[in-house]
């Protein structure tokens, strides 16, 4: 990219927290609320303060699904897109009120979200208690059936890698990913495994 392409966005004191596009726009997220880039070219690219009262307030919770952002706000998880921002989460907001009051900043640095696009799901991983040094549970979206999910999960990091449209999850005890099962088979619904001999048994 030219040095010289460049456009300014919002105050120089409210950093840039993510950057990403959608069909017909750039959205960028700053502390000091949404900016949307439009425009066919460097010549009229132009930038338009878009929400200055919903803010992100955790970068890695921010993903696109379905041609929308979702991320994590100070009203929840809320959808930015072409027609503006619309909170998603409302029937649960008492559950995010209350990871809020347990440890703003530690919902910030560790929360982070996954955009599971053949799934039909947005995965929203984050703290329970504010003893909690990693995400203890995540919040699932399904935006067909727009309904919401919990998982009691403790992971560190999350993506799906495209090319096996599988989940990877990075492990909170060992130096591991964790990846998703899909046979299609009940096995698909069974947490982590492992090998085990038995020694003896009594009755049944």
């Amino acid at each position: 990219v030219p040095l010289l392409n460049f456009v300014r966005v919002g105050t120089a004191n409210a950093p840039i927290l993510r950057v990403i596009p959608l069909r017909d726009s750039l959205f960028i997220m700053k502390a000091d609320g949404i900016f949307r880039l439009s425009g066919e070219s460097p010549s009229n690219f132009r930038v338009d303060l878009f929400d200055s009262t919903s803010k992100c307030i955790s970068a890695e919770s921010a993903q696109s699904l379905n041609n929308q952002i979702y991320m994590l706000s100070q009203e929840g998880v809320v959808t930015v897109s072409d027609t503006g921002v619309e909170a998603v989460s409302r029937y649960i907001e008492d559950q995010f009120l209350d990871i809020f009051e347990q440890d703003l900043t530690k919902v910030e640095t560790l929360s982070f979200g996954i955009s599971y696009e053949t799934d039909r799901k947005y995965i929203l991983f984050t703290i329970t208690t504010a003893a909690d040094t990693t995400c203890t549970q995540a919040f699932v979206w399904n935006a067909f059936t727009e309904t919401w999910t919990r998982w009691v999960l403790s992971k560190t990091c999350g993506m799906v890698q495209p090319k096996e449209d599988l989940i990877y999850l990075g492990d909170t005890d060992i130096n591991q990913f964790n990846v998703e099962r899909k046979d299609r088979r009940y096995t698909d619904y069974v947490d982590d495994s492992f090998d085990d001999e038995l020694i003896s048994f009594d009755g049944k």
